[in-house]
């Protein structure tokens, strides 16, 4: 599976009127592409950024599809990003399911990317699975610059403040993770 990460910032106030788009009019058109998996969108509120994530069956069908613009007008061209799906643990999407995100970001040495993505798979998602709330979890991986983007999805707010990440990869990390939380707005 191949995933695509469009990243952008959101005009102050506009934010809302963002996020309506997104669900009006992106997901639908998004859904409609051929080998499209799975879909989410992730909000920080305070800091005005959206993360729209599409999982496409195969980096074909990923480079297939046609881009959306609905959002453009009131952001711009977000900053695009794509990566391989190294380990996906999600069920599929129920409304209201999954409320919150933690987003790990890591940079991994290359020679080291196998074996951080063995330590997520095997590891890592097992145990988050495991904590309170827990409502699955995937693992994002570029292999060309070690860069690796792990996020685990949550029912509350309160479960993901109060879970632990599993430290397993800290040891084959190139430094400590960027943290960062989002609401799920919508998921497809």
């Amino acid at each position: 599976m191949h995933a695509q990460l469009n990243i952008r910032q959101i005009p102050a106030g506009r934010m809302d009127e963002t996020l309506q788009i997104y669900r009006d009019s992106t997901l639908p058109a998004v859904r409609s592409h051929q080998g499209f998996k799975r879909a989410l969108i992730l909000a920080d509120r305070n800091a005005s950024k959206i993360i729209a994530i599409a999982l496409f069956e195969t980096e074909a069908d990923l480079t297939a599809r046609t881009r959306t613009t609905f959002v453009d007008p009131i952001a711009g061209a977000p900053t695009t990003e794509r990566y391989e799906v190294s380990a996906y643990d999600m069920p599929e999407p129920e409304s209201g399911q999954a409320a919150y995100a933690r987003v790990n970001y890591r940079e991994i040495p290359l020679d080291r990317m196998d074996e951080a993505i063995r330590t997520y798979r095997d590891k890592t998602l097992p145990e988050v699975r495991t904590q309170n709330g827990s409502q699955g979890a995937l693992v994002l991986a570029d292999r060309s610059n070690g860069k690796i983007i792990a996020i685990a999805l949550w029912d509350t707010e309160a479960n993901m403040n109060a879970s632990t990440p599993p430290g397993y990869v800290d040891a084959i990390s190139g430094g400590p993770p960027v943290r960062e939380t989002y609401e799920v707005t919508a998921e497809a």
